[in-house]
């Protein structure tokens, strides 16, 4: 798959007792593919991953790939604190319909540079969607 053009991060729409608002998220998605966007990006830092449940991650990806109907691509953050955390979220994601994985490096703990790189290593040696190497 090859990416070009404009591909926004989303927000993760809550109502005022922060639920996620999944009419709201729906406009959205449809209001961005209106304007002529190449694709979405859903559960980045923009989308408060790292406030959310897993449940709440899943219904996310499966309203946003619903939504899209195969318009455009959509990429999802698989971001967590542990390597098998990420893997297994990738996979669910996969499941869901994700056409992309957008992996961050982990945060909260300072790790080093050979820790890192067998972060990505495992993380990519277990993708069964395509990796950047």
């Amino acid at each position: 798959m090859q990416f070009r053009g404009i591909i926004p991060a989303l927000v993760t729409p809550f109502t005022a007792d922060q639920q996620l608002d999944e009419q709201a998220l729906r406009n959205l998605i449809e209001n961005l593919l209106n304007a002529g966007v190449h694709g979405l990006f859903v559960l980045g830092t923009n989308g408060e991953f790292f406030t959310l449940s897993e449940s709440e991650k899943l219904k996310i990806a499966r309203i946003t790939v619903e939504a899209v109907a195969g318009r455009v691509p959509v990429v999802v953050g698989t971001g967590a604190f542990a390597t098998h955390e990420v893997i297994e979220m990738n996979k669910k994601m996969i499941d869901v319909g994700a056409d992309a994985l957008s992996i961050i490096t982990p945060y909260f703990n300072a790790i080093s540079q050979s820790e890192l790189i067998k972060h990505y290593t495992a993380i990519a040696d277990a993708a069964e969607l395509p990796s950047c190497r």
